[in-house]
């Protein structure tokens, strides 16, 4: 695995930006023109923390310069979500940036690997953690540069509880109400972090059935400890949570899907396929 670090320039990803680099990018302006610190109205470091978002979810490709169709579904002035008002856009915009371990690794390496060695930790414990799996891959890192990774991450899924200059800094982290990680002081007063292990209530049952399709793609029929391994693994859920999930899809697309659970083999058999991206286009359309 190449594992790859940094791009992101210290900056978080803020709510609006995604929004701000769709709308560029879709003049087919490029992120490196001179002008565009002043159509994107941020500072040159900005501009290339915007690129590296839109290119860590996706939704654009570096090699043609160009928008994918998934951000155009969503960010577009028409689109079903353009202003993140959605949960169910925040769990898929998550599920994304995990995916993509090619741009952004971190977010692979702390939610598919290391929340199943620790549900408590450190920062050391993380940083310890994400050098071994370098070293083990044979990936060259930089301890800055893993620092910086390791605070960028934090930033998009925990307030902090520093005095912001603006209103808009009090929210900018784009995790914040996935509520998927939790600050905390230990009893020996420790500052210490905490997966939120949870049962997928708050999980949209489309967004989990559109990993699924992405996920196991032409699949006709997925055991339950592969769903478990695959996609729930990315939304933190625990076991039952996985069980409950498949029935509320039972129940919701009973068109598309039946769950088995014959002599101890449980699969989640496809009856019908439906385009991942109808899937969703349905799901905001319901909304």
């Amino acid at each position: 695995m190449n594992y790859k670090f940094s791009g992101h320039e210290t900056f978080n990803c803020k709510p609006i930006w995604l929004k701000k680099g769709y709308d560029f990018a879709n003049t087919n302006k490029l992120f490196n023109d001179k002008d565009a610190v002043i159509d994107l109205g941020v500072g040159k470091n900005m501009v290339a923390s915007i690129k590296f978002w839109l290119r860590a979810f996706g939704f654009y490709d570096l090699h043609s310069n160009r928008l994918q169709e998934l951000p155009k579904i969503i960010f577009d002035d028409n689109g079903f979500d353009p202003y993140l008002e959605n949960e169910g856009t925040l769990y898929l915009l998550h599920y994304l940036l995990i995916k993509n371990v090619k741009i952004a690794s971190i977010y692979f390496l702390i939610f598919k690997k290391f929340s199943k060695e620790k549900t408590e930790f450190t920062i050391e414990n993380l940083n310890v953690f994400i050098r071994r799996e370098c070293i083990k891959e044979g990936v060259d890192f930089s301890e800055k540069t893993l620092s910086n990774d390791i605070k960028v991450f934090l930033k998009n899924y925990i307030p902090s509880a520093e005095k912001k200059n603006s209103i808009e800094d009090n929210y900018n982290g784009l995790f914040y109400d996935l509520r998927y990680i939790n600050k905390f002081k230990s009893s020996s007063s420790e500052i210490k972090y905490r997966f939120n292990i949870n049962d997928g209530r708050y999980l949209p049952e489309a967004i989990f059935f559109y990993v699924i399709l992405d996920v196991f793609e032409d699949a006709t029929s997925i055991n339950l400890e592969s769903i478990r391994e695959k996609v729930s693994s990315n939304f933190l859920m625990e076991r039952h949570g996985t069980f409950l999930m498949i029935q509320r899809l039972q129940n919701k697309y009973p068109e598309y899907l039946i769950f088995k659970d014959d002599g101890g083999r449980q699969e989640l058999q496809i009856k019908k396929i439906i385009d991942k991206t109808e899937l969703l286009k349905k799901y905001y359309g319901e909304l």
